[in-house]
């Protein structure tokens, strides 16, 4: 399965680089969320049928994270987080809040065991079951373990073209 959802990204690394640092049984630590590098989409089958570039354009995010005395991780996303799409093609681009929040668990070895998110989020490409292609902005209850969704999606290739 390919997903390419921007803050599970960020969540995954969020996720590693504390299980390598050995971080205390004790929390909630607060960190910044890095901002990712722009990403193109390559038009195709997978995103949309045009090249789109995501670039963030706000980022006031941060991570509470709980350690738990199994060392499994909690980790709580919140804040402002917003990008740009543009269609490389027409330099058609909107700007869209896609903050979340969000709450991830990590178990002690490292693995994901749940993803839940709510409000406006971006998914991007093959997300479970839950989208087979294009880019869209979920608003509602998204369950990326479980792959389940409650609420609408914008379709933002539908917005650029």
């Amino acid at each position: 399965m390919r997903a390419s959802i921007l803050r599970s990204t960020l969540l995954a690394a969020a996720a590693s680089l504390l299980l390598a640092s050995g971080a205390a049984a004790a929390g909630p630590t607060r960190d910044p969320s890095p901002t990712p590098d722009d990403f193109l989409a390559p038009g195709g089958s997978l995103y949309c049928s045009f090249d789109v570039l995501i670039h963030v354009n706000v980022n006031r995010e941060y991570q509470l994270t709980w350690t738990n005395p199994d060392s499994s991780l909690r980790i709580h996303i919140d804040g402002a987080f917003g990008a740009v799409f543009t269609n490389v093609a027409t330099d058609t681009s909107i700007s869209l809040n896609i903050s979340g929040p969000g709450v991830i668990t990590v178990d002690a070895a490292g693995n994901l065991t749940s993803y839940v998110a709510t409000g406006p989020g971006g998914a991007f490409g093959q997300v479970g079951t839950i989208q087979s292609s294009g880019i869209f902005v979920y608003y509602g209850r998204i369950d990326l373990v479980n792959n389940t969704f409650t609420g609408h999606r914008v379709d933002v290739c539908a917005a650029l073209a």
